[in-house]
């Protein structure tokens, strides 16, 4: 091995960087009990040497050890890959929080692992409103699957749909009452699931309501896809209805 560990402060950044992809400047110092400016300066070595590298995200610089450096972390890496690219197969159109949720990992590890999934072109990610979705490349979900797997992962239109399979029509009132949130934040919603085509607009005595589009053909879809296993207020409502 070179001798960019001879150091032991480095061998320490080194050692906990390899425990904790991810980490940022400030948190290095704070676990260590080190200063900041000997954190950087020993950070920069090691990056400039190509022993460990950075990503920017949330106005933080993460590090992460080199995949050519990863020998000890191998067996370990692969296996958490396989499980994450399993949790796509299962989960198509899910985002990174829900893998690190399903699987009970760090927000930081899972991106670590998408981030090499996606270079090595074995997982594919769309930006959908807001969020990066990955699908498995090749998967069978077309673009209107894509989109309306987002949008059924999302908190309210997922309890708004929910609703509705239980009580198959509701007025803007009643959802607004059963979700306690506010009209302008249903009328959104409903706008957006209205746009897709899941939902209608239909008579509702002297007024108008709302339901399901293709109930028998969405309920295929959502127990095919899992959607349950990702929101739990979704897995809630949805053992009440399947």
């Amino acid at each position: 091995m070179s001798d960019f560990l001879e150091m032991q402060p480095r061998r320490k950044i080194y050692t906990l960087i390899v425990k904790n992809p991810g980490v940022h400047l400030s948190k290095i110092a704070e676990l260590l009990n080190m200063p900041i400016t000997e954190v950087e300066s020993n950070l920069y070595y090691l990056e400039k040497n190509k022993n460990i590298i950075a990503t920017t995200k949330d106005g933080f610089k993460r590090y992460y050890c080199r995949d050519d450096i990863e020998s000890s972390l191998d067996k370990k890496a692969l296996e958490t890959r396989q499980r994450i690219y399993e949790t796509i197969l299962r989960n198509p159109g899910i985002h990174q929080a829900g893998i690190a949720h399903l699987l009970t990992m760090r927000k930081s590890l899972a991106e670590y692992h998408l981030i090499y999934l996606e270079k090595n072109k074995a997982i594919l990610a769309i930006k959908e409103n807001g969020y990066k979705r990955y699908y498995l490349k090749g998967a069978d979900v077309d673009n209107s699957g894509r989109q309306l797997l987002g949008l059924v992962r999302q908190e309210i239109p997922s309890r708004i749909v929910l609703l509705l399979l239980k009580n198959q029509i509701l007025q803007h009132k009643d959802l607004v009452e059963q979700l306690n949130m506010a009209p302008s934040t249903i009328s959104y919603h409903l706008n957006k699931l209205l746009k897709q085509g899941v939902i209608e607009v239909c008579k509702y005595g002297e007024d108008k309501g709302y339901s399901l589009t293709n109930k028998k053909e969405l309920m295929k879809f959502l127990v095919k896809y899992e959607v349950h296993s990702v929101i739990d207020s979704f897995k809630d409502m949805w053992d009440q209805i399947y």
